[in-house]
C-alpha cells in the first residue's frame, strides 16, 4: 500500500531456528513464523526512513524466559542434591 511519501508492506517469514542463537535463545530446531509490518518514507526515489514491527521478538523473549526458568530449576535441583550429601 502506498500513499504520499509512505509505503506500507506486510509480510510473513517462515524459518527453522536451527543455526545460531537469536536474542539469547539457543537453536531449537523448531519452525518459527514472523509477521512483520514495515513503513518506508520515500524521498528522492530512495528509502529515507523505515519503521517496522514484528512478532518474532515477543516469541523469542518468551522462549528465553522458559530457558531461564528451566536452567534455574536445574541449578536449584543441583543445590538440593549437594546439600543432601
Amino acid at each position: 500500500m502506498a500513499a504520499g511519501d509512505k509505503v506500507v508492506s506486510r509480510f510473513v517469514v517462515h524459518v527453522t531456528h536451527d543455526r545460531e542463537e537469536i536474542m539469547g535463545v539457543a537453536p531449537s530446531g523448531k519452525a518459527m513464523t514472523n509477521k512483520v509490518i514495515m513503513i518506508h518514507r520515500i524521498e528522492g526515489g530512495k528509502i529515507a526512513e523505515e519503521w517496522s514491527i514484528g512478532t518474532l521478538g515477543l516469541k523469542l523473549r518468551g522462549q528465553r524466559l522458559e530457558q531461564e526458568i528451566r536452567e534455574r530449576e536445574r541449578v536449584e535441583q543441583d543445590l538440593r542434591v549437594a546439600r543432601s550429601i
